[in-house]
């Protein structure tokens, strides 16, 4: 088994730690795979999608990832490309598994909620990730989530959104599919 943990070596940048373990007990250290430019890193998830390697990390900021290609025999990934999963700043921490039918599932932490409330944050809608022929982490909404959706209150097609002409719906969820 490997597993991978987040966080900075003494002195030096964000990275991730690769161990191993034949039985969950015993843990020996492998190696320092990538050393990203950010000064910690935290909540790492590394895993093979398609033939790439993803590396997605929190930084305390913004959520990154890295494509890229992982020798386990050195262990070296090296990146081919880097990006921004989320750019909105309460999405944190993300996770994800592999559902058995082999996709790629990811769920964030949605922080920020206010005070007072006896509890902070909940998880985002589970996303299905796979690697696009250019390089990027491609993210789109798990198609189990179409089983929640009910008929719409308000449907329009071909509509021009400006400034002068808002449209406006009540309810407590919006749904845009913009072509």
């Amino acid at each position: 088994m490997l597993f991978r943990s987040g966080g900075h070596r003494r002195g030096g940048k964000g990275c991730i730690c690769l161990y191993s373990s034949p039985n969950l007990v015993d843990w020996k250290f492998l190696g320092i795979p990538f050393e990203g430019k950010e000064d910690n890193w935290e909540c790492p998830n590394f895993f093979r999608l398609g033939d790439r390697w993803v590396l997605i990390y929190s930084p305390h900021g913004i959520v990154k990832y890295y494509v890229g290609d992982f020798d386990p025999r050195v262990p070296k990934f090296t990146p081919t490309h880097h990006g921004v999963v989320d750019h909105g700043d309460a999405f944190y921490a993300p996770n994800g598994l592999e559902h058995p039918e082999g996709r790629r599932l990811m769920w964030g932490w949605v922080r920020n909620f206010p005070g007072g409330r006896g509890w902070n944050g909940c998880l985002t809608i589970p996303r299905v990730l796979t690697v696009a022929g250019d390089g990027t982490l491609r993210q789109t909404p798990a198609p189990e989530l179409a089983g929640l959706r009910r008929a719409p209150a308000l449907q329009r097609t071909n509509q021009k959104l400006t400034p002068d002409a808002p449209i406006t719906a009540d309810g407590a969820t919006v749904e845009m599919d913009l072509a």
